[in-house]
């Protein structure tokens, strides 16, 4: 996936070296200026954000290998069950910190953001595919209003509350294997399954929408101002 910062730099490039606009529809305009103006605050917010990146990296630092999971984990006698439960534990964690990241970008953006979607909102799209986009940027905003929240040391011993040790007297390997891996999956795959779960619920209108603004002449970099005007990872 493209990165924030070489999105805006292709989206400069687009505006410098740009012929005459193509011929714009009333809903291709509305939407072209909502995204202008968001961009806009996007890249003035860059001190802002680094300043809160360097303060969620230290936060997150404070449970990257200490706290009571990981000494929970480090009391198991089992070494088999000892590897798997700090791998997923690492997994988690690596997540939860790309989480508390988001959330390090978002704060500085989230008034811009809120006011790009009332104004698309507001802005009366008749085509029933770009409504169907301005809609999902709405669900986009509540998910990113919660899940990059999740991303603290909080939830990190939250979830390895779980870890506790399987004995292996009495019991098949097989039956071994899928307790421990219960265990692990609570922990390593997690974020990932929050991930797809929200992501499922505005993906595809959005991308609809960007292959519906291509079709009506809007040129590639304006499409995928739209397609990521929400966009806060990575």
């Amino acid at each position: 996936m493209k990165t924030l910062r070489s999105i805006l730099l292709c989206l400069l490039a687009a505006a410098l070296t740009a012929g005459p606009a193509a011929a714009a529809t009333p809903d291709t305009q509305k939407l072209r200026a909502a995204v202008d103006e968001l961009w806009v605050a996007k890249a003035g917010a860059k001190q802002a954000q680094d300043d809160g990146l360097a303060r969620a990296n230290k936060a997150m630092a404070k449970c990257r290998s200490k706290g009571k999971g990981w000494k929970r984990i480090r009391k198991l006698k089992d070494r088999q069950q000892r590897r798997l439960y700090t791998s997923g534990a690492r997994i988690l964690w690596r997540d939860l910190r790309e989480l508390a990241q988001e959330n390090a970008r978002l704060q500085p953006l989230r008034g811009a953001m809120g006011r790009y979607v009332n104004r698309i909102e507001a802005a009366g799209i008749s085509d029933p595919v770009l409504a169907a986009g301005v809609a999902a940027q709405r669900r986009r905003l509540t998910i990113q209003d919660s899940l990059p929240q999740l991303g603290s040391c909080k939830t990190f011993e939250k979830r390895l509350k779980r870890v506790r040790a399987i004995r292996r007297k009495g019991r098949a390997q097989a039956h071994f294997d899928s307790a421990a891996g219960a265990v692990y999956s609570y922990m390593a795959r997690y974020i990932e399954k929050k991930r797809n779960s929200t992501e499922r619920q505005y993906s595809s209108q959005l991308e609809a929408a960007y292959d519906r603004l291509i079709a009506l002449g809007v040129s590639d970099g304006e499409a995928n101002g739209f397609l990521y005007a929400l966009s806060i990872a990575r």
